[in-house]
């Protein structure tokens, strides 16, 4: 910028291209949506492990649904992004509801799809 008698030298504007390419939200053909059904076995009944599985679920943005059996297991299912779907898996195998006692977690049906089999847009206990 200019110093003491000298004119004050002004920078070029630069122009901006803006491009949605790569940046922004993904779009439904980049976003692959996973679909997976789960049961998850040992003390998980009885211990507000559905209400924490549908809370966790809900944080992660995903579509769902978990349920008691007669078996005394947690069974469910689960849709949306890979990341999100990965990170279900660790907390249904690793972290429960802070009573339970997870034995083992059965993932089954895991695949790529191309639209959302569930309709609604949350995570919910069915009865």
């Amino acid at each position: 910028m200019g110093g003491r008698g000298g004119a004050a030298k002004r920078a070029k504007p630069t122009k901006h291209i803006l491009t949605t390419k790569g940046k922004g939200r993904p779009t439904m053909a980049e976003q692959q949506i996973i679909s997976a059904d789960f049961e998850v076995f040992g003390r998980v009944q009885g211990v507000f492990f559905r209400k924490y599985t549908v809370q966790t679920g809900k944080q992660l943005g995903l579509r769902g649904w978990c349920m008691n059996t007669k078996h005394e297991t947690v069974l469910g299912h689960m849709e949306g992004s890979q990341e999100a779907v990965n990170q279900m898996k660790h907390w249904l195998a690793n972290v429960g509801s802070p009573s339970s006692r997870i034995e083992k977690v059965d993932i089954r049906n895991e695949k790529s799809v191309t639209k959302y089999s569930i309709e609604y847009n949350d995570f919910k206990v069915h009865r």
